[in-house]
């Protein structure tokens, strides 16, 4: 209850991802966080829009969430 004021986004974590999957994972606005010889790298494109996942926005794209 305490956090039902508060946006919802969804990532998907991938140490090994086809590229051909990067820009659907983006396109459904999800973040996406890659592991590569033990750095963990954010893809986040300028013209990236996340998904709000939570009740007020369900399925909205949002611009503020960078």
């Amino acid at each position: 209850p305490e956090h039902r004021d508060k946006a919802l986004y969804g990532i998907l974590a991938a140490v090994d991802i086809p590229e051909a999957l990067i820009s659907q994972v983006l396109a459904q606005g999800l973040y996406l966080a890659q592991i590569h010889d033990d750095l963990f790298e954010m893809q986040v494109p300028d013209d990236f829009r996340p998904r709000r996942f939570d009740q007020h926005n369900r399925g909205a794209a949002q611009d503020d969430a960078h």
